[in-house]
């Protein structure tokens, strides 16, 4: 390749640089109170009348892929740019419309730095903002809606959205209607790739399997209404995760359970065993749901999980931390 070739090329590529932070051309939808980042952009890529997914991701970051061109800028701060802050900055953005609004409680400083430093392609970034991959987390995201909510949106507003609140996982009520919330499958001609769905009647499937009964119902809205406590004020909700974690430190030291080396004793010991027992039993409430079906299904798993949350320098997956807080509210207090 000759100098020429290679000037241009820079040329080119300085130029793909300025112009993904240009402004975004044409109307642009505002917030609807509680919506999702995803959920906007369905509504921008719905009004504009785009066929193919990557146009509307194109228009929010400046490439089809969504990817950041510069070394300095994330996603979501191209998206702070095109959009030229009219709605919020990237730690807004970042901190009231995503996901990571619910996993930054259960993570430490250094995670939460690591997140918020990572670059990843839009496509994955509106579900899973800025790396919270469903290989780290083992997490599942599905999109999660109310029809009494579809059906008042309409109504009101014209439109429909997603509300955050009922993306979380283990959130699986609506505490306005207390009615369960029910997963919307995509198109059949886009179940193989990313997509843009706004809520609609058609859309849902049934009633999730777990749940069924009326106990079902009421063991989740207790859990909905637990993850909302948790992350109607980040910093309150990180403080409660900990004190929950050293409540439970605490709580095993007192019943002698807890080895020099922080770690739970033998199974075969009473208190350990009743500890264990109670955790186990507490998890049999939720298992069902596909957000927690991954977790401990034996009397052994449920100890082993335990042991480790008996560390302080143990690494617990934020769903995890989610019902080992949970049940130590019921447990201790």
């Amino acid at each position: 390749m000759n100098k020429y070739s290679q000037k241009k090329m820079c040329t080119e590529e300085n130029d793909r640089r300025v112009a993904q932070l240009d402004p975004i051309e044409g109307l642009v939808l505002d917030w609807l109170p509680g919506e999702s980042l995803y959920s906007l952009i369905a509504r921008n890529h719905f009004l504009r009348g785009m066929a193919a997914p990557e146009a509307v991701i194109s228009d929010f970051f400046g490439t089809a892929s969504g990817t950041s061109l510069h070394d300095d800028l994330r996603e979501i701060d191209v998206f702070a740019r095109r959009t030229e802050e009219a709605l919020g900055t990237a730690e807004y953005v970042l901190n009231y419309h995503t996901h990571y609004r619910f996993y930054k409680i259960f993570l430490s400083g250094s995670d939460k730095r690591l997140i918020e430093a990572r670059r990843k392609p839009a496509a994955n970034m509106l579900n899973f903002p800025l790396g919270l991959s469903v290989g780290r987390f083992r997490a599942y995201h599905p999109l999660k809606g109310c029809p009494d909510c579809v059906r008042e949106d309409q109504k009101n507003i014209g439109m429909s959205y997603w509300r955050l609140a009922h993306q979380y996982p283990g959130a699986w009520i609506c505490l306005e209607h207390a009615r369960p919330l029910l997963v919307a499958a995509p198109p059949l001609a886009q179940r193989q790739g990313f997509h843009w769905l706004t809520p609609g009647m058609q859309d849902f499937c049934p009633l999730p399997i777990h749940l069924q009964t009326q106990q079902d119902v009421d063991n989740f809205k207790w859990l909905t209404e637990f993850i909302n406590a948790l992350t109607l004020n980040n910093e309150d909700g990180t403080i409660q995760v900990a004190e929950a974690r050293g409540k439970f430190q605490h709580e095993a030291r007192a019943a002698g359970v807890l080895t020099p080396h922080a770690k739970l004793r033998s199974i075969h010991i009473s208190n350990a065993l009743d500890l264990s027992k109670s955790f186990h039993e507490f998890l049999t409430r939720f298992r069902r749901c596909v957000d927690f079906a991954w977790l401990p299904s034996t009397l052994d798993e449920s100890h082993s999980l335990l042991s480790r949350y008996a560390s302080p320098l143990r690494k617990i997956q934020p769903v995890e931390q989610l019902l080992l807080a949970a049940w130590c509210s019921t447990r201790f207090n």
